[in-house]
């Protein structure tokens, strides 16, 4: 089960992380041609089980709503893809164990 930061960003550790991640950036948008400077957020490029607060630097990112949003539908469906993939390669291991042992039965 994934980590839920969703408490964590009431924190006020939260809060002057987020302050200092929008400082660096310039209070923009770091998405290029975009520059937006209203309705920022601070963009997880990675996720990890650690507190929000804890993140490196370098993988907070400065975005408007819109491109944040965007580039969380993208990561979502990267791991859902990736599901996809792991399960598909259990089912083509378990398929290929099967017939292995299916075969061994008939030679004996």
């Amino acid at each position: 089960m994934p980590y839920n930061h969703e408490h964590e960003y009431l924190d006020p550790r939260w809060h002057r992380k987020k302050a200092k991640i929008l400082q660096r950036d310039g209070r923009q948008c770091r998405i290029e041609g975009c520059g937006e400077t209203v309705a920022l957020e601070v963009h997880h490029i990675r996720y990890l089980p650690i507190h929000v607060w804890d993140y490196p630097d370098k993988l907070l990112l400065t975005v408007c709503g819109y491109h944040h949003n965007r580039l969380t539908r993208q990561q979502r469906a990267e791991r859902g893809r990736k599901a996809v993939r792991a399960r598909r390669a259990i089912m083509r291991n378990t398929a290929r164990a099967y017939t292995r042992k299916k075969s061994l039965r008939r030679r004996r």
